[in-house]
């Protein structure tokens, strides 16, 4: 498309002056960014390092006799073929910081390795914030087909459209960053551990106090969520206070977790004593564990407040058989006798006897079996229909050692609900 605004007009204008790659640039490449591979077809093994041949020995991994590189080998069914990796260089020409994006091609046929290096990005952002992208064409319905042999064009989508394809790409050595860059906390080596669009994250360390605090402070891991994850800016105060104790955020999704189960918990998320634990894993763990018992607990709280609508009918239901009791060996049963006490057994014992409404079926009678101690064993279903044992089961539904006895009990006593049933 044609400039029209002043920094894509100047962006065009400065584009002419941006000096060739350098020959060390692509060296750099070349030896960091391709695997150290070996092809391998059933006798031959091609070093992609060197272009040497010898012979294959059928391991994983082989060493090249002439260049002395450890190769990764790949099982092919013919030696030719081209893989591609992106970098990206930095320069800086009067008040623009300039993100430029190359494709280095590595072709392969038979014992001839080349590599091929050219331009399809260049993102120009000015010192204000303000950014202009130029780029080549893209075959229309894929996501990276460059067409080649075209000039770049200035082009109207955003910098953080184009710059989907710079995510993975490393930041060749000795670029150039423009001092205010610098100044907000901007580096190579920083933006390599970030792993997110260089440009976009240039750009925000201009625009952004925040990413800027966090670029300062070294925390690595928060400036890479803040740029491509959920952010929740009531944590920005949080993040000073580690800060100012010197506390590096190595896993920032985690420790985010962390500050929601201290939230919920109510505890004092200002308090350096929970917020820069030594040992980020195991207070993750720890009070994630407090979280899901808290959680637990409000589930039974809340199971009884719905469980007290319920009471009357049950109660009805339930009434003829609250005399019924068996007692053997140390094992008494006997009925549930409230939807209170329903769902309790079934948040201790973990099953869905009260989440599957079984008060509210009128042909079942619930059942506690338990220990003299009070101990829960197994929960009993009984048809009021058939008189006959449904299931009995124990917690997480699994049966006990006891289950036979039990069973067996409630098959001797089912007379006895028989009569009480008839008595109503």
């Amino acid at each position: 498309m044609i400039a029209k605004t002043q920094v894509q007009k100047e962006a065009e204008a400065l584009a002419f002056d941006l000096p060739r790659l350098p020959q060390s640039t692509k060296e750099w490449a070349i030896k960091k960014l391709f695997e150290k591979e070996g092809w391998a077809t059933e006798r031959k093994v091609t070093c992609l390092c060197c272009g040497a041949e010898f012979k294959s020995d059928k391991k994983d991994y082989q060493y090249c006799p002439v260049c002395g590189k450890r190769l990764h080998i790949r099982r092919v069914q013919r030696r030719r073929g081209k893989d591609r990796v992106y970098f990206n260089v930095l320069d800086v020409v009067k008040n623009y910081q300039i993100v430029r994006t190359f494709i280095v091609e590595r072709n392969v046929s038979g014992s001839n390795v080349s590599y091929d290096f050219y331009e399809c990005i260049q993102a120009f952002i000015r010192t204000d914030g303000k950014s202009c992208v130029r780029s080549l064409p893209i075959i229309p319905l894929t996501y990276d087909f460059w067409i080649r042999g075209r000039q770049l064009e200035t082009r109207n989508s955003k910098l953080e459209e184009r710059s989907k394809y710079m995510v993975d790409s490393w930041v060749a050595p000795h670029g150039r960053l423009h001092r205010i860059v610098r100044r907000n906390g901007a580096s190579i080596r920083l933006l390599n551990e970030c792993r997110v669009p260089q440009a976009v994250l240039l750009g925000r360390l201009i625009n952004d106090p925040i990413s800027e605090m966090l670029a300062k402070n070294g925390q690595v891991s928060l400036l890479k969520m803040r740029n491509t994850g959920v952010w929740r800016e009531e944590y920005n105060p949080i993040i000073k206070i580690c800060n100012r104790r010197k506390y590096v955020v190595k896993d920032a999704s985690m420790w985010f977790d962390l500050l929601n189960f201290l939230s919920h918990l109510g505890k004092d998320i200002h308090s350096p004593k929970y917020i820069c634990p030594p040992d980020l894993h195991e207070a993750h763990d720890k009070w994630m564990n407090k979280h899901r018992e808290a959680l637990e607990k409000e589930k039974i709280a809340k199971d009884r407040e719905q469980a007290v609508r319920y009471e009357r009918e049950y109660g009805k239901k339930i009434a003829p058989f609250l005399a019924f009791v068996v007692k053997s060996d140390g094992i008494v049963i006997r009925p549930i006798s409230t939807v209170v006490e329903m769902a309790e057994e079934g948040a201790i014992m973990h099953h869905c006897v009260y989440d599957a409404r079984y008060y509210s079926r009128p042909d079942a009678l619930i059942l506690s079996a338990r220990k003299e101690s009070g101990e829960r064993l197994e929960t009993i279903e009984v048809n009021l229909k058939s008189f006959e044992v449904v299931q009995s089961r124990g917690c997480c539904n699994k049966p006990t050692s006891a289950h036979d006895e039990i069973v067996g009990l409630m098959k001797k006593n089912v007379g006895r609900l028989k009569k009480m049933a008839k008595s109503v």
